[in-house]
């Protein structure tokens, strides 16, 4: 429980300054700096961000939401987009973002969850596996040469030296400290600083750090992020969880108290049968030694019981083996010992004289709505990661509605947004051999989630075409960009086929329909003939015949 109430109290939020005095000093005394201390350099609520990270790891709702949402985010890959197109890339290239630029916008986005801003550094890159493998190599390469000739300076001076490559990264917590201070015109604008916790560096700042606001600050330096908002009711559910497993482990060793045994009116007590103070007197000092005498085997008895409970629960030579059944070490070739340690640690209590166990204690329980304040934390953490409850606990989202998925859709558009103006920044702050070169601009490929069925049923009524019904679907079930480019690719080719089959089929029936057309004409015109010539034979038949009478 102690930890649970630290982590509450640590995570707690400053309060603000009273503002009251500045209407007691006048606008006069506060434009000069005299009535607060609120125009120097501020820094952050340290307790409480350490509190987050805290909650931050230990909390399964939070590592539900955080999978899913670095799951959207970071499932597509990095592309780099110069002049509005991608840019292709080198298998070097894609392979040195996968490896170093992809772990970086996760510690982005998990410092965008935690405290609403990152601090960003640029270090150089050591890369162990090859840079073991370098040295493995030159060492072969200068033990062959060293058994031929010794190696010349100018030899030496023309050895190949590795590149310097770098690369962003975020700082770990405890190795920093951001404070603040207003800037600009007038002093509307906040300006973030850096301090290094290294020694002899605390009050030098880190000019080559950068710190990139997401959510800012409020003004005593409490950080505001999604974590925060609900820090409150997380740490609450935590400090349940705490009492409730002290609440199940007093019940499981409960405690036993006393209270002295009344006494029967009806029996003979020797304090009722001499009624002098003398015979008081003796009375009482026979009661005292009675008492010491039952203390003292009182005490006796309770040394006998720790005798009998290290006897039983503790494993004294090689003789009692305390993982055994029977109690025998696997060393023994025969019998087993007498006594062998209980499932149960046992405990005795011996209860003074004319003591007895109070009745009706009832002993400490656990809450019973212990569940449901957990779903509600957890409901609670969805809201405030901006994803949808449904999806921690039920998992895929294949089968969810596109409404349930607009939440998530939101979050992940928004975030991407933050991420991809870091990955810019630190991009340029690289690569870029000025102000006004132009990079490139690095972005996650991301693409909005929608169910699969409503997809196939808009592509089926042919309201979507296949290029925008294919991506959505293959994201939703958790292809890779890679994958998607390729079924797209032969989605495409499969659909230009078909289009080229129907237009040949209906080349070919347009071919059909004229030869069978031509042959109607070429019968027609070949019946006309016959006709007219049967016409022609007959009235010339007629004129013959009469011309015979």
């Amino acid at each position: 429980m102690s930890s649970g109430t630290r982590l509450r109290d640590a995570g707690q939020r400053r309060s603000p300054s009273v503002r009251s005095r500045l209407t007691k000093d006048g606008i006069i005394a506060h434009s000069l700096g005299v009535s607060n201390g609120e125009h120097g350099e501020n820094r952050l609520n340290l307790q409480q961000v350490y509190a987050l990270e805290n909650m931050f790891q230990s909390n399964p709702a939070v590592q539900a939401a955080r999978t899913v949402l670095s799951g959207q985010l970071l499932s597509g890959g990095i592309s780099l987009r110069k002049n509005g197109s991608d840019v292709d890339l080198t298998s070097s290239f894609k392979d040195h973002l996968n490896e170093v630029w992809l772990p970086f916008a996760q510690d982005v986005i998990d410092c965008f969850l935690k405290w609403g801003h990152v601090v960003i550094s640029y270090e150089e890159h050591f890369d162990d596996l090859r840079h073991a493998a370098l040295m493995s190599k030159r060492r072969r390469v200068d033990a062959d040469q060293s058994q031929r000739r010794v190696k010349s300076k100018k030899d030496v001076a023309q050895a190949p030296v590795d590149p310097v490559v770098i690369v962003p990264m975020v700082p770990q917590l405890g190795t920093y400290e951001i404070a603040y201070r207003m800037g600009g015109r007038q002093g509307y604008k906040r300006e973030y600083i850096v301090y290094s916790s290294q020694p002899g560096t605390a009050t030098r700042e880190d000019e080559e750090a950068r710190v990139i606001v997401k959510q800012h600050p409020d003004q005593v330096g409490n950080v505001n992020s999604p974590l925060a908002s609900v820090f409150e009711l997380g740490s609450f559910v935590s400090a349940l969880m705490e009492l409730a497993l002290v609440a199940e482990s007093s019940r499981a060793r409960p405690r036993m108290v006393t209270q002295m045994r009344k006494k029967d009116a009806s029996a003979l007590d020797p304090g009722n049968l001499f009624f002098d103070s003398e015979s008081r007197a003796v009375l009482t000092g026979a009661d005292a030694d009675e008492s010491a005498t039952q203390a003292r085997a009182l005490q006796m008895q309770q040394k006998m019981c720790d005798v009998i409970n290290r006897l039983q629960t503790k494993q004294y030579g090689p003789d009692h083996h305390m993982t055994s059944f029977g109690g025998a070490s696997s060393s023994m070739a025969g019998g087993k010992t007498t006594y062998a340690p209980p499932e149960v640690t046992p405990t005795l209590f011996n209860l003074p004289k004319d003591h007895e166990i109070a009745p009706g204690l009832s002993s400490p329980e656990s809450r019973g709505d212990l569940e449901s304040l957990t779903r509600l934390s957890i409901e609670q953490f969805s809201a405030a990661f901006g994803v949808p409850s449904d999806l921690i606990f039920s998992g895929r989202f294949a089968g969810k509605s596109t409404s349930q998925l607009s939440l998530l859709n939101i979050t992940v558009s928004q975030l991407a947004k933050a991420v991809n103006s870091v990955l810019t920044i630190a991009y340029r702050d690289i690569y870029a051999d000025g102000p006004n070169d132009d990079v490139g601009q690095l972005q996650l490929l991301t693409s909005p989630l929608a169910a699969t069925d409503e997809v196939l049923q808009l592509y089926a009524g042919g309201l979507v075409p296949v290029e925008i019904a294919m991506p959505s679907v293959l994201h939703a079930i958790g292809a890779t960009k890679d994958d998607i480019d390729a079924a797209l690719e032969k989605a495409k080719q499969k659909e230009e086929e078909s289009k080229q089959n129907d237009c040949d089929q209906k080349d070919f029936s347009n071919k059909d329909n004229a030869i069978t057309l031509a042959t109607k004409q070429i019968e027609l015109e070949h019946r006309k003939k016959e006709l007219k010539t049967n016409v022609d034979a007959g009235s010339g038949g007629g004129a013959s015949s009469s011309y015979t009478d």
